[in-house]
């Protein structure tokens, strides 16, 4: 991710108020009823994010003519007090943010959708990474349990 979209209070170059990109957090109420909607079936996964270091999740994002992949989705809860949370999407033409970094706190579960506006571009096969950050840590470890999915042209839920 580049500096530029990184708020300077983390060590980026922005000084956009809240930042050059959206906060996870701010979703319109379809995707937040969608991810509530699927996330129930999936597969929680912790990470223990150890002082000074950052854990990332990395989704595969691969549709074909038959079946489009159009949003990847994920919700997540630290287990006691905050990370840094970032995403991005990287394929073989292009890497770009797609979450701008934000602290989150452990009280909420945090829910977050993306939206690709034509998977048939080969330019959107790739990988969403999630990643957690600590390192801004010298003592604390951390831990996240997140869940993670794809979803395809048809609104059902593709194999992550």
């Amino acid at each position: 991710m580049g500096a530029e979209y990184v708020p300077k209070e983390y060590g980026g170059e922005c000084e956009c108020e809240g930042g050059c990109l959206p906060f996870v957090n701010e979703m319109n109420p379809e995707d937040v009823a969608l991810v509530k909607t699927v996330e129930h079936s999936a597969e929680e996964k912790v990470l223990k994010v150890t002082a000074g270091y950052h854990e990332e999740v990395e989704i595969e994002v691969k549709g074909d003519d038959e079946h489009p992949i159009t949003q990847v989705w994920w919700s997540f809860k630290v287990a006691k007090q905050n990370v840094v949370f970032s995403g991005t999407f990287t394929s073989d033409s292009e890497n770009y943010p797609i979450v701008q970094p934000a602290k989150m706190e452990s009280e909420d579960t945090i829910r977050g959708v993306y939206t690709f506006s034509d998977m048939n571009k080969s330019s959107n096969h790739g990988k969403v990474t999630l990643k957690f950050d600590n390192s801004y840590s010298r003592w604390y470890g951390k831990e996240v349990a997140v869940k993670y999915g794809v979803i395809n042209k048809a609104g059902e839920e593709a194999t992550a």
